[in-house]
């Protein structure tokens, strides 16, 4: 059985909450010459944030949207699966003792598809706001 809009959005809430919780994790802060300034702290960092992103990834796969929120949901499954494969694409290949070589850009290359997935979630996210607001007008 579908969930209410009510229900859905406390689904997409607790996404959302996971999505600034990962944002917050994969960006580590970088010394003066350029590396990881704590490297330790950060693969510890990159780890919580891919199991963050596995239990959103199941969260939504478990979520059944509203009839009229099908395509979109889809779509931010499929989202949500993409900052997951990057997430454990850069842990995987980021063993400890590369991080202790790690710098800035080189961690951007490995970050580049999250702006293609940042995109297509914000067209995603405004079109699930979009359909809500029409749905509740009507």
């Amino acid at each position: 059985m579908a969930n209410t809009i009510k229900q859905y959005g406390h689904a997409l809430q607790l996404a959302g909450g996971n999505l600034v919780y990962i944002s917050n994790k994969i960006y580590p802060r970088f010394a003066d010459n350029g590396l990881i300034e704590n490297p330790e702290q950060y693969y510890m960092d990159l780890k919580n944030a891919v199991n963050v992103a596995q239990s959103s990834v199941l969260c939504l796969e478990n979520t059944i949207p509203p009839s009229f929120l099908e395509i979109e949901h889809t779509q931010l499954v499929s989202s949500f699966q993409g900052i997951l494969n990057c997430l454990n694409n850069v842990f995987n290949t980021d063993s400890m003792d590369h991080l202790f070589e790690l710098n800035e850009i080189e961690l951007e290359k490995d970050f580049s598809s999250l702006k293609r997935i940042q995109e297509d979630l914000n067209q995603t996210t405004l079109k699930v706001m979009e359909k809500i607001r029409l749905q509740s007008s009507r």
